[in-house]
């Protein structure tokens, strides 16, 4: 038949539906074999009818085409699936999903994220932005359509200054005592709370974890937490490092995680109220923002709480790798990139001990 079906390399997952017809060859990029099978059959009864015409636009390989390729495709974890949909729909569909794929040049990928920056658009959402256009245009660059990825190796996208405004976010470490105060506020005043408080300040658990544990995660008797998923958004998947973690647990919390588990109706430690484990968002808005002002104490992320766990460590003495081990950094260096600044560099014993 004039229209067969092709997948670019097998086990790919990359259809494409091949037409020679009246001495012209034309290929349109597929969804899916589905999409394409039915493709080729429709051209086909088309062409027995007489009733087919090959034209151009027929063919047109825009970016939406190659972006639904690429969803549909993608081997990646489902919360950046997610985060990646939600950016192709709302941000990047809307300027190139219309343009043909192989007049998008690199200047129009700068410019659309030199505007997503001046509009207000985190430097990392930008960078997130540019990654899911990379990854829908290598798609292209492997079906052969284009010559080059024009959102790869871009260069700087901003000035230094810009660059330094948007990423300089510093990070809140608390005292021992200000942290108490913290908690002290929460018992007081949300006490039902008062436990996720103080297992991410006991833990320096990110709060995407701390919401995605249930009860199989903790063992009493061992004094450890085991990390094997988080939360981003609505998914639950694997943890950030793609690894499971074990976590020491203090004396403190676990007297605390006791008594919730004593009162416990659902597998999940920190269940929800209208989905199954609680809103990290919702909780940092409505509960963590409103414990903050009654403490009296500087705006801060929930985030801090992690920094301020290392920090406090750290000042315990604590070794790094250590601390890296219960944080879940993927290498002792990230780790130590953070929280360097924080060891002591001088030790006055240690300079006398070299004395003779």
């Amino acid at each position: 038949m004039p229209a067969t079906v092709r997948e670019k390399i097998k086990g790919s997952g990359r259809w494409y539906v091949v037409v020679h017809h009246d001495g012209q060859r034309k290929s349109a990029v597929a969804t899916d074999k589905r999409q394409a099978d039915s493709t080729a059959r429709e051209i086909n009864r088309r062409i027995l009818e007489g009733t087919f015409q090959l034209n151009n636009e027929d063919f047109t390989k825009t970016f939406v085409t190659y972006s639904e390729i690429y969803i549909a495709n993608a081997t990646i974890k489902p919360s950046t699936l997610a985060d990646y949909k939600s950016m192709l729909n709302k941000h990047i569909n809307p300027v190139f999903g219309s343009k043909n794929i192989d007049k998008i040049n690199r200047l129009d990928v700068k410019n659309f994220l030199r505007q997503k920056l001046k509009f207000g658009l985190s430097l990392s959402t930008v960078e997130h932005l540019r990654a899911c256009m990379s990854n829908v245009l290598n798609v292209a660059l492997d079906a052969d359509e284009i010559d080059q990825n024009p959102a790869s190796r871009l260069g700087r996208i901003t000035s230094r200054d810009q660059m330094a405004h948007k990423s300089n976010v510093v990070p809140i470490f608390l005292t021992k005592e200000v942290l108490t105060r913290l908690l002290d506020t929460f018992l007081k005043h949300k006490p039902a709370h008062y436990p996720l408080a103080l297992l991410l300040a006991r833990t320096g658990m990110r709060i995407g974890e701390a919401v995605a544990l249930n009860w199989d995660d903790i063992d009493f008797d061992k004094a450890i937490i085991t990390v094997r998923r988080a939360k981003s958004r609505t998914v639950i998947d694997t943890p950030k490092s793609g690894k499971s973690r074990n976590i020491d647990m203090s004396n403190q919390l676990s007297v605390v995680l006791r008594e919730r588990k004593s009162e416990a109706k659902s597998k999940w430690v920190f269940p929800g109220i209208k989905s199954e484990t609680l809103d990290a968002t919702a909780w940092r808005r409505r509960t963590f923002d409103k414990i903050l002002e009654l403490a009296g104490l500087q705006k801060m992320r929930v985030h801090d709480l992690r920094h301020t766990y290392a920090s406090l460590m750290l000042e315990q003495g604590q070794p790094l790798i250590y601390i890296q081990r219960q944080l879940g950094h993927h290498s002792i260096q990230i780790t130590a990139d953070i929280y360097s600044h924080l060891i002591p560099t001088t030790d006055r014993k240690a300079v006398n001990a070299l004395d003779d």
